[in-house]
């Protein structure tokens, strides 16, 4: 059974000793760290990534509101344990695992601000649908479509690959060369207009990977863990920029049968989930149900 974990924090000893009486005979509940600081509470967040914080907001050191404004401005990976700042948050795709990009993807029923916002940074919008989306004629899924038309009438519909391809940013301020930074390791770049530009991308070993553009290897160097490069623009409407690298993939081990087995059970039992199952919403209540029971019985 998954167990919610807690952080609490409190300058009072007994408060903390009486929080822990307390969910001590919750099994639901698990403490993970006791913090008599604001300091310390902040660096238990952190580290642990707790579900739920209980924070007084008396400390002297960090109030509760600044512990929140540190903590809604940072993203930890739970397996790395490294923080992304909410800046990358603004820009089209967070570069700060390995230079592997990360885009955001919202579900259809969002709300239109969120999608505003994306549009207003330059931001792809990459919408995520479910089987419910095509129930009743699709009326769920053109009421979401015509909400993020009236957004912007000149919307570009089209799909994941080209979306990815075409995303990048044009810094026109990098003084006479026009900076670019490059998101995806393949991007059809579309140059505003002639003139020279220096593109940059985010890698985890920049001396190891290659710049082809059109096919021509071009010269990079590598600044400050990025790959960077100049190229010159005498009148062509696109091109094609790839980052290759150079290190030859390490072999991938054998999926196991039960394994096999496992993925091919899953796709049959959701194919009769989405294309039968969902047509009686009392069943669907019930299977829903069940998996709840079957998850907290593990």
């Amino acid at each position: 059974m998954l167990r919610i974990r807690l952080v609490i924090a409190d300058r009072r000893p007994i408060v903390l000793q009486g929080f822990a009486s307390l969910f001590a005979a919750e099994r639901d509940f698990k403490i993970v760290a006791s913090c008599i600081n604001g300091a310390g509470c902040l660096e238990a967040v952190r580290r642990l990534t707790p579900d739920v914080v209980l924070v007084e907001d008396g400390f002297s050191d960090v109030t509760a509101s600044e512990m929140l404004a540190a903590v809604n401005t940072e993203l930890l990976d739970c397996q790395t344990g490294g923080g992304v700042k909410g800046g990358e948050l603004l820009k089209p795709a967070i570069m700060s695992f390995g230079g592997f990009p990360l885009f955001m993807r919202r579900p259809a029923e969002e709300t239109a601000a969120n999608f505003a916002l994306d549009l207003m940074l330059g931001k792809p919008c990459l919408i995520v649908t479910h089987h419910q989306y095509f129930e009743h004629g699709l009326n769920s899924l053109r009421s979401a479509v015509q909400t993020l038309n009236a957004l912007e009438p000149a919307l570009d519909w089209t799909n994941l690959e080209r979306g990815i391809l075409s995303t990048y940013s044009v810094n026109a301020e990098a003084g006479d060369e026009v900076g670019v930074r490059l998101y995806s390791a393949r991007t059809s770049f579309v140059p505003p207009a002639e003139g020279t530009f220096l593109l940059s991308r985010a890698e985890t070993d920049p001396g190891s990977v290659q710049v082809f553009v059109d096919g021509t290897q071009v010269a990079a160097n590598s600044v400050n863990g990025d790959i960077q490069f100049a190229i010159r623009n005498t009148g062509k409407t696109a091109m094609t920029i790839d980052a290759r690298s150079v290190v030859p993939a390490k072999p991938q081990a054998g999926q196991s049968t039960k394994y096999r087995l496992k993925v091919t059970a899953r796709r049959y039992l959701t194919e009769v989930r989405d294309n039968y199952l969902c047509r009686f919403p009392k069943l669907t209540a019930g299977a829903a149900s069940l998996q709840q029971m079957l998850h907290k019985a593990r």
